[in-house]
């Protein structure tokens, strides 16, 4: 499935990144009606102008916001810069023509609930996230991750007895974004970064014992994540943030991965390790 995804994306133009846009607006809003799914409607210059391709590679080729325009919208590419039906639905919503990217999105009965011009990809991720609240429909795990993690936020140290169970059990933390383990003047430390807030942070690692520390961190990867070295959650390319999560829980971790992570997820390690396009946008993106 995924090795046909790549050779579909190949011949589709740079300026869309790894999102199967189709073609042809009323066929597009007809369905997303029929559907009850929410409208995506990228207006965009093709072929476009740096501004255009790097918004194609930047957000448009994030594969969590791929899979979430393809599985959880409709999502239709206007072109800006053609004739014919194009052109007709441009000036039916007003948008200028050679323009840089607009992504628009609506209920599934057409009320406008946000444009988006040139937007970043924590816009687009919260912009996708909104939309699908206001219009009804659950927000999928991985795409309400990812708003989190695009949030950024202000690294915190924690010295304790051991950085694995640390890393695990602050990774739970509501407003965590990423961990790393390491090592601060001898000591085995777990950096957590984390937005919003840090009261709640502190309380949790004070309620297990972690004492705050400051000074230069000597990062040690090889124990990063080490709930995840043993499982198949290793060859699968995921975010800071997935990672911290399923790290804390991996029983649970499928809830957190998007329908394409899930199934390399399922196809194990053999195949994962013959990399497609795909898997490596996938690398490319999340890493």
């Amino acid at each position: 499935m995924i090795a046909v995804v790549a050779l579909a994306l190949a011949a589709q133009p740079p300026e869309l990144g790894l999102v199967s846009f189709s073609r042809g607006y009323e066929a597009a809003a007809a369905r997303a009606k029929a559907e009850g799914k929410p409208l995506a409607v990228l207006f965009d210059e093709v072929p476009g102008c740096s501004t255009v391709l790097g918004f194609g590679r930047d957000v448009l080729s994030h594969p969590l916001i791929a899979d979430a325009l393809e599985r959880e919208f409709v999502a239709v590419a206007v072109y800006n810069n053609v004739a014919g039906d194009d052109r007709r639905v441009l000036e039916r919503f007003g948008e200028p023509s050679w323009n840089n990217p607009v992504l628009r999105l609506f209920t599934p009965d057409g009320k406008q609930l946000a444009r988006l011009a040139t937007p970043s990809l924590a816009q687009v991720t919260q912009g996708l996230n909104d939309a699908l609240g206001a219009s009804g429909r659950p927000v999928p795990g991985y795409l309400s991750l990812l708003a989190d993690e695009t949030r950024g936020g202000t690294p915190h140290t924690y010295a304790m007895g051991c950085f694995w169970e640390g890393e695990a059990s602050l990774g739970r933390v509501e407003g965590v974004t990423k961990t790393r383990t390491g090592f601060v003047k001898g000591r085995e430390v777990v950096e957590v970064t984390a937005s919003g807030d840090a009261r709640a942070l502190d309380a949790a690692a004070a309620g297990r014992g972690y004492t705050p520390v400051s000074g230069a961190l000597s990062p040690s990867p090889g124990d990063d994540k080490k709930q995840l070295q043993s499982t198949r959650y290793r060859f699968v390319p995921l975010t800071p943030l997935q990672k911290t999560r399923i790290n804390s829980a991996p029983k649970d971790g499928e809830r957190w991965l998007s329908p394409r992570q899930l199934e390399l997820y399922r196809r194990g390690d053999r195949d994962v390790l013959e990399v497609d396009d795909v898997v490596e946008a996938y690398r490319a993106a999340v890493r």
